[in-house]
């Protein structure tokens, strides 16, 4: 699965960070890839892209990108059986990206008319070109957060798999805590090498949550006929922020870290598990693409 960790502070010091994101792309080893770069059809949008050919409204699409102006696109799916012949999720971000519409508008004029036709997710879509950090949000799984309400906390949006923002699973919930002591104690643009490396720690935090209340029940869900024995392995593989299940040749493939800072200047940095993985030697490739908002 994914997990999304966002600080944003629209008035921050000079030496401090405007926006910071920490994001876990969880998908299976073998499904092709392309790493962080800048589109092909459009170089003023980068990303990561789904390379998986041969279906349709597919290929180039992402879970996490932005715009060189400034929007920021992010994509987590909800655990859920997913039904067949749905469209995908990833362009969702992709059209964000390259339209002209601001968040909100694009949320009301093109995600909720064709919410149905998506298997379950959560949307965060962010535009930095101004000094108010416009946002919004959107979950076609909760009723109760169809209205466009943030779950901003705290100056921090953070998202997981679970059904609702408002019940995360329980390495969302206790991952926010350890989030939050590293902005308080490396968000200086003069610390930055341990800000990445702190967060790189982090989203390889391999800590587990065998009796997380939420995740068993989404398990007991998409487990309809599973064994007792079935969905407490379900739980344990997927209750921590780094996932690794070899047997299903799935689990953490990218981390991602975007930081803004007080002046735009941004730094977007991805590292991707080299395939064919080596469960005995994990290496990981990087990317680093650094611009100005609206240069």
């Amino acid at each position: 699965m994914c997990v999304l960790f966002l600080y944003v502070n629209d008035n921050p010091q000079p030496n401090k960070y405007r926006l910071i994101i920490a994001n876990n792309r969880d998908e299976k080893f073998d499904r092709s890839t392309k790493p962080l770069d800048y589109w092909d059809s459009d170089k003023n949008c980068l990303s990561g892209q789904d390379l998986q050919s041969g279906v349709e409204h597919v290929e180039g699409c992402t879970w996490l990108g932005m715009s060189k102006t400034g929007k920021v696109g992010v994509l987590l799916n909800i655990k859920e059986i997913p039904e067949e012949d749905k469209e995908s999720r990833g362009c969702l971000v992709k059209d964000f990206l390259s339209c002209d519409l601001n968040c909100q508008s694009y949320i009301e004029k093109c995600v909720k008319p064709k919410q149905d036709s998506y298997n379950g997710f959560h949307l965060l879509l962010l535009d930095c070109r101004s000094p108010h950090t416009e946002m919004a949000y959107f979950n076609n799984r909760d009723s109760d957060m169809k209205n466009g309400e943030i779950p901003l906390v705290d100056k921090c949006v953070c998202l997981g798999n679970s059904l609702s923002a408002r019940t995360p699973w329980q390495e969302v919930e206790e991952g926010k805590k350890r989030f939050m002591d590293i902005i308080e104690q490396f968000n200086q643009v003069d610390k930055k090498s341990e800000l990445t490396s702190k967060l790189l720690d982090f989203l390889k935090d391999k800590t587990k949550y065998p009796d997380d209340p939420v995740l068993r029940k989404q398990s007991e869900i998409t487990n309809p006929n599973g064994s007792e024995a079935d969905i407490a392995r379900d739980v344990d593989q997927l209750s921590s922020l780094f996932v690794y299940m070899p047997e299903y040749r799935y689990g953490t493939r990218t981390n991602s870290i975007i930081t803004i800072d007080y002046d735009g200047q941004c730094e977007f940095m991805e590292k991707t598990l080299h395939t064919p993985v080596d469960e005995n030697n994990f290496q990981w490739d990087e990317t680093v693409l650094k611009f100005k908002i609206g240069m």
